[in-house]
Protein backbone atom coordinates (compact mmCIF):
# COMPACT_ATOMS: atom_id res chain seq x y z
CA UNK A 1 0.00 0.00 0.00
CA UNK A 2 2.89 2.51 0.63
CA UNK A 3 3.55 1.74 -2.83
CA UNK A 4 0.55 3.02 -4.11
CA UNK A 5 1.18 6.03 -2.07
CA UNK A 6 4.32 6.29 -3.34
CA UNK A 7 3.06 6.41 -7.02
CA UNK A 8 0.30 9.47 -6.01
CA UNK A 9 3.26 11.58 -4.71
CA UNK A 10 5.69 10.81 -7.41
CA UNK A 11 2.39 11.75 -9.97
CA UNK A 12 2.14 14.39 -8.02
CA UNK A 13 5.18 15.74 -8.65
CA UNK A 14 5.46 14.32 -12.59
CA UNK A 15 2.04 16.69 -13.47
CA UNK A 16 4.23 19.52 -11.46
CA UNK A 17 7.56 19.17 -13.17
CA UNK A 18 7.26 17.10 -16.41
CA UNK A 19 7.46 19.61 -19.40
CA UNK A 20 7.18 16.87 -22.07
CA UNK A 21 4.75 13.97 -23.26
CA UNK A 22 6.47 11.01 -21.85
CA UNK A 23 5.33 7.30 -22.83
CA UNK A 24 3.57 5.78 -20.47
CA UNK A 25 5.40 3.31 -18.36
CA UNK A 26 4.28 0.89 -15.90
CA UNK A 27 4.87 2.68 -12.79
CA UNK A 28 4.76 6.46 -14.74
CA UNK A 29 1.97 8.48 -15.26
CA UNK A 30 2.78 11.75 -16.85
CA UNK A 31 -0.46 13.86 -18.14
CA UNK A 32 1.88 15.83 -21.11
CA UNK A 33 1.37 19.50 -20.20
CA UNK A 34 2.34 21.81 -22.98
CA UNK A 35 4.11 24.25 -20.65
CA UNK A 36 8.24 24.16 -19.58
CA UNK A 37 8.93 22.65 -16.41
CA UNK A 38 8.06 24.03 -13.25
CA UNK A 39 10.81 23.95 -10.69
CA UNK A 40 10.32 22.75 -7.26
CA UNK A 41 13.53 24.17 -5.70
CA UNK A 42 13.44 26.74 -7.35
CA UNK A 43 10.04 28.50 -7.26
CA UNK A 44 9.64 31.17 -10.51
CA UNK A 45 8.52 34.69 -9.72
CA UNK A 46 4.75 34.66 -8.61
CA UNK A 47 2.44 36.57 -11.24
CA UNK A 48 -0.34 38.82 -9.63
CA UNK A 49 -2.62 36.64 -11.68
CA UNK A 50 -1.37 33.27 -9.75
CA UNK A 51 -1.68 35.02 -6.52
CA UNK A 52 -5.15 36.14 -7.32
CA UNK A 53 -5.77 32.58 -8.43
CA UNK A 54 -4.28 30.86 -5.13
CA UNK A 55 -6.42 33.82 -3.05
CA UNK A 56 -9.12 31.69 -4.68
CA UNK A 57 -8.42 29.06 -2.02
CA UNK A 58 -7.46 30.45 1.27
CA UNK A 59 -5.49 28.52 3.52
CA UNK A 60 -8.38 28.11 6.58
CA UNK A 61 -10.75 27.14 3.92
CA UNK A 62 -8.40 24.95 2.52
CA UNK A 63 -7.74 23.44 6.11
CA UNK A 64 -11.59 23.20 7.12
CA UNK A 65 -12.45 21.16 4.02
CA UNK A 66 -9.36 18.99 4.29
CA UNK A 67 -9.67 18.62 8.23
CA UNK A 68 -5.71 18.79 8.40
CA UNK A 69 -5.74 21.65 11.13
CA UNK A 70 -4.21 24.60 10.57
CA UNK A 71 -1.85 25.08 7.09
CA UNK A 72 0.37 27.68 6.26
CA UNK A 73 0.35 29.25 2.40
CA UNK A 74 -0.18 29.41 -0.26
CA UNK A 75 3.37 29.89 -1.88
CA UNK A 76 2.67 30.84 -5.29
CA UNK A 77 4.48 29.72 -8.14
CA UNK A 78 3.54 30.60 -11.57
CA UNK A 79 5.18 29.11 -14.92
CA UNK A 80 3.62 30.22 -18.18
CA UNK A 81 0.05 28.58 -17.94
CA UNK A 82 0.73 26.69 -15.10
CA UNK A 83 0.02 28.33 -11.65
CA UNK A 84 0.53 25.99 -8.04
CA UNK A 85 -0.38 26.72 -4.50
CA UNK A 86 0.79 24.71 -1.91
CA UNK A 87 -0.04 24.35 1.60
CA UNK A 88 1.78 23.16 4.37
CA UNK A 89 2.65 22.47 8.14
CA UNK A 90 5.69 22.35 10.05
CA UNK A 91 5.93 18.95 9.08
CA UNK A 92 5.69 19.33 5.32
CA UNK A 93 5.65 22.72 3.83
CA UNK A 94 4.11 21.14 0.69
CA UNK A 95 1.19 19.30 2.35
CA UNK A 96 -1.75 20.34 0.03
CA UNK A 97 -0.30 20.92 -3.63
CA UNK A 98 -3.33 22.85 -5.58
CA UNK A 99 -1.95 22.77 -9.65
CA UNK A 100 -4.20 25.15 -12.35
CA UNK A 101 -3.52 24.77 -16.03
CA UNK A 102 -4.71 26.76 -18.76
CA UNK A 103 -5.29 25.35 -22.71
CA UNK A 104 -6.99 21.97 -21.66
CA UNK A 105 -10.19 21.05 -21.78
CA UNK A 106 -12.57 17.94 -21.25
CA UNK A 107 -11.15 16.27 -24.41
CA UNK A 108 -8.02 15.59 -22.55
CA UNK A 109 -9.89 12.99 -19.96
CA UNK A 110 -9.93 10.44 -22.01
CA UNK A 111 -5.89 10.65 -22.38
CA UNK A 112 -5.92 10.93 -19.05
CA UNK A 113 -8.11 8.59 -17.71
CA UNK A 114 -6.31 5.64 -20.24
CA UNK A 115 -2.36 6.39 -18.61
CA UNK A 116 -3.27 6.40 -15.55
CA UNK A 117 -5.57 2.57 -15.96
CA UNK A 118 -2.19 1.60 -18.11
CA UNK A 119 -0.19 2.33 -15.17
CA UNK A 120 -2.02 0.49 -12.56
CA UNK A 121 -4.02 3.26 -10.83
CA UNK A 122 -7.38 2.52 -9.53
CA UNK A 123 -9.64 5.77 -10.21
CA UNK A 124 -13.14 6.55 -10.27
CA UNK A 125 -14.93 9.41 -12.27
CA UNK A 126 -16.62 12.02 -10.73
CA UNK A 127 -19.77 13.19 -12.07
CA UNK A 128 -20.87 16.70 -11.82
CA UNK A 129 -17.57 18.02 -11.10
CA UNK A 130 -16.38 20.76 -13.89
CA UNK A 131 -16.58 19.25 -17.66
CA UNK A 132 -14.75 15.93 -16.56
CA UNK A 133 -13.28 14.93 -13.48
CA UNK A 134 -11.37 11.59 -11.79
CA UNK A 135 -10.60 10.87 -8.33
CA UNK A 136 -7.67 8.26 -7.08
CA UNK A 137 -6.66 7.44 -3.60
CA UNK A 138 -4.29 5.11 -1.47
CA UNK A 139 -4.05 4.17 1.98
CA UNK A 140 -0.70 3.87 3.83
CA UNK A 141 0.36 3.65 7.50
CA UNK A 142 -0.09 8.18 7.56
CA UNK A 143 -3.13 7.47 6.30
CA UNK A 144 -5.24 8.26 3.10
CA UNK A 145 -3.51 10.11 0.30
CA UNK A 146 -5.85 11.35 -2.86
CA UNK A 147 -5.80 13.20 -5.85
CA UNK A 148 -8.60 15.15 -7.68
CA UNK A 149 -8.33 15.78 -11.71
CA UNK A 150 -11.08 17.89 -13.17
CA UNK A 151 -11.56 19.67 -15.98
CA UNK A 152 -13.46 23.10 -16.50
CA UNK A 153 -13.35 24.76 -19.90
CA UNK A 154 -9.86 25.61 -20.90
CA UNK A 155 -8.33 24.91 -17.33
CA UNK A 156 -7.51 21.71 -15.36
CA UNK A 157 -7.88 22.03 -11.72
CA UNK A 158 -5.66 19.11 -9.44
CA UNK A 159 -5.56 18.89 -5.88
CA UNK A 160 -3.31 16.15 -4.23
CA UNK A 161 -3.83 16.31 -0.19
CA UNK A 162 -3.41 13.54 2.82
CA UNK A 163 -6.87 13.31 3.01
CA UNK A 164 -10.27 11.45 1.46
CA UNK A 165 -11.74 11.59 -1.65
CA UNK A 166 -14.84 13.57 -0.84
CA UNK A 167 -12.75 15.85 1.46
CA UNK A 168 -9.94 16.58 -1.95
CA UNK A 169 -13.59 16.92 -4.00
CA UNK A 170 -14.57 19.33 -1.76
CA UNK A 171 -12.07 21.85 -2.20
CA UNK A 172 -11.66 20.48 -5.77
CA UNK A 173 -15.50 21.88 -6.12
CA UNK A 174 -15.39 24.99 -4.65
CA UNK A 175 -12.47 25.89 -7.21
CA UNK A 176 -14.02 24.95 -9.76
CA UNK A 177 -17.20 26.67 -9.03
CA UNK A 178 -15.06 30.03 -8.36
CA UNK A 179 -13.25 29.44 -11.58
Amino acid sequence: MCKRVSRIAWLALTLVACSKPAKPEKQAVVLPPDTAPVAAAAPAPTAPAATATCNLAPNAEVSKLLGLGELTGPAVQQQGNVTICQYGDAANPQRVMIRIESGRSAKDMDRTKQMFEQSGQAISLVPGLGDAALSMSATAADGVHSMVLAFKGSRTIQVAAPATADKVQAVTRQLVDKL
